[in-house]
């Protein structure tokens, strides 16, 4: 399911892993970090920059 959007109901929806499971499988985050950039991609954001607070 992940990597590909989906359409809802007309609106878009991008599936991801629940944040308890990347805290059980930290090796997972790379996954979800590259389903958060494909969001950001689609929304016209760009990336934060490392060490940003």
């Amino acid at each position: 399911l992940r990597g590909r959007w989906y359409d809802f109901r007309g609106t878009k929806l991008a599936v991801t892993y629940h944040p308890a499971f990347l805290l059980r499988d930290p090796r997972q985050k790379k996954e979800a970090w590259k389903d958060l950039q494909m969001v950001m991609k689609e929304l016209n954001l760009a990336p934060p920059t490392r060490g940003a607070e």
